[in-house]
């Protein structure tokens, strides 16, 4: 547990499993550290609060440093009356911890749970497991091909891996134009195919040296097979 000093205070980044994808920046000096997070559970809260990271920082720098944070990530801010936003926590971590002279996450959640009775830690160990059961069935489940995810973007050009003289022109995100006319990539595999039979395009076309399939794979690992 950090030593109580004056000087100090802490800037935090907080979850809760029935909030997803939101994530609550705020601070607070030592002196109401403890309270100010016991605060935060209310009775407007379904389950209690986690610290996703907590970092300590000079007293003098506390609030200059929530302040900047909130304007760093002001496009992704819910309300600009409440500290909510929807964000990846990472990129807020990332920053604080350029910044923090002690990482004192674990503190900060055993502070968050010293209160809680035991049937509302075993809620909130119910909404984590929930969380994270689905978001490991979101992991299995990898997004439809997309051309700007990949890196690739309009007026390039994917190649035919059997014969490169032949290509398409993206055209947007899932869209490619083919002799002038647009079209999914799956119906223009189809076409040179000889085919009607639904088809995966990904391993039969180049972007530079590589194929779909290769930086599709590199991006998303493979569990399941490209739509």
């Amino acid at each position: 547990m950090p030593q109580s000093n004056e000087e100090y205070g802490y800037v935090y980044v907080l979850k809760n499993d029935y909030m997803p994808g939101l994530v609550k920046i705020g601070m607070t000096i030592r002196d109401d550290y403890r309270n100010r997070l016991n605060d935060l559970y209310t009775t407007g809260v379904p389950v209690p609060f986690k610290a996703v990271h907590a970092s300590k920082v000079r007293k003098e720098d506390t609030r200059k440093i929530e302040q900047a944070l909130h304007v760093a990530f002001a496009p992704d801010r819910v309300n600009p009356r409440r500290e909510f936003f929807h964000m990846e926590a990472e990129r807020v971590i990332a920053m604080l911890r350029v910044i923090e002279i002690e990482d004192v996450t674990d503190y900060t959640n055993v502070i968050l749970r010293e209160n809680l009775d035991p049937s509302e830690l075993e809620a909130q160990t119910r909404a984590t497991e929930e969380r994270e059961r689905e978001e490991s069935e979101q992991r299995k489940k990898r997004p439809t091909l997309n051309y700007h995810e990949l890196g690739i973007q309009d007026g390039e050009r994917l190649l035919w891996k059997d014969n490169q003289e032949i290509y398409v022109i993206v055209s947007g995100e899932r869209k490619v134009k083919y002799k002038g006319e647009e079209y999914s990539l799956t119906a223009v595999t189809q076409k040179l195919k000889d085919t009607s039979k639904a088809i995966a395009p990904a391993p039969y076309w180049l972007y530079g040296s590589k194929s779909l399939i290769e930086i599709y794979n590199e991006k998303y690992p493979p569990e399941d097979s490209v739509e």
